[in-house]
């Protein structure tokens, strides 16, 4: 099954998300990736008609450059304290490669596949390279394949857990049951 051609389908004609893409090249320098919750709830759709509603689209950038927006885009930090463009019809986060920090895994070097092995769950670990068109990250596909959401990163998960007030099951939970997907703990 060839995801990335089905993820450049369902894209090609939304204008809200090039519109997105747009805003994240003027504000950016180097490689950008779209990462999180756009990637894998489109695939989910298409696959499985799994019903979703963009609100928002999250990007790792080389570089954040962000300078000479509209009047109708807003500027603010979101609670990473990276960029978060507003919009009237959507919002868009612009991480700097370099700011991405999992506590579990110190020192270990600023990479897309950094980015992916400390994600807290399976289905998020996922990116998709705007230059090549490439998806990124065997354990997100697979999981999307699979209809199972698992762990990922442990102690991230934990992270995110305390952030959020709830439990790791919880939210593993919640996360599968927003996709119709089944779960493993």
């Amino acid at each position: 099954m060839d995801l990335e051609q089905i993820f450049r389908e369902a894209t090609q004609d939304d204008p809200l998300y090039h519109t997105a893409i747009d805003l994240v090249r003027a504000n950016s320098r180097g490689k950008i990736w779209l990462m999180g919750g756009f990637i894998y709830r489109t695939l989910a759709k298409e696959l499985y008609g799994t019903p979703f509603e963009v609100k928002d689209y999250d990007f790792i950038v080389e570089e954040v450059k962000v300078s000479g927006l509209s009047s109708e885009v807003e500027v603010r930090k979101n609670s990473f304290g990276n960029p978060k463009l507003l919009t009237c019809d959507f919002e868009v986060d612009v991480v700097p490669i370099e700011r991405i920090k999992f506590p579990s895994l110190p020192n270990v070097p600023n990479t897309i596949e950094y980015f992916l092995q400390g994600t807290p769950f399976t289905v998020q670990s996922f990116a998709y390279d705007l230059d090549t068109q490439k998806l990124v990250g065997e354990i997100g596909k697979s999981a999307l394949l699979e209809k199972v959401v698992r762990i990922n990163c442990l102690p991230e998960a934990e992270n995110l857990a305390v952030i959020r007030g709830k439990s790791v099951e919880e939210m593993l939970v919640t996360l599968a049951r927003s996709l119709n997907f089944g779960y493993e703990l």
